[in-house]
């Protein structure tokens, strides 16, 4: 009867760590909170896993909520940063930069920054993708 439960306990364990061997690193949620430039508009990030949604709430509307699912070879964001109007970037003169950063589950770090010219969120899908194909 022993003999019988040190096998099933071993044989748990080799499955276990089977499991663990191929799971992908457990980062804790990322949230980022920023106002805008007139005070009337917050805008949230949040990542989880390969999850990434963006709300934005102005005053007296209904929040917006955009998602993105990342792919599933794509580094694991960490972080995000938004930034209203900062300095020209790339002869933008009114854009937003998003500076994101990403872990692959071997450790390797992938810092992104896009700009966006007007058109809301341009780059955003296309720089998940190229951190999924490991560029």
């Amino acid at each position: 009867m022993r003999l019988k439960s040190w096998v099933i306990i071993a044989i748990a364990a080799v499955f276990a760590s089977v499991l663990t061997g191929c799971s992908v690193p457990d980062y804790d949620p990322v949230t980022i909170v920023y106002e805008n430039y007139d005070d009337s508009t917050t805008v949230t990030w949040a990542v989880e896993g390969t999850e990434v949604t963006r709300t934005q709430q102005t005053d007296d509307d209904d929040p917006t909520e955009t998602s993105y699912e990342l792919p599933d070879r794509a580094a694991f964001v960490t972080s995000v940063h938004e930034e209203l109007h900062p300095p020209k970037w790339d002869g933008c003169e009114d854009a937003n930069e998003m500076t994101i950063e990403a872990q692959d589950p071997d450790g390797t770090l992938h810092v992104s920054k896009l700009a966006d010219c007007g058109v809301q969120l341009k780059y955003v899908d296309d720089m998940f993708w190229a951190l999924g194909d490991g560029r």
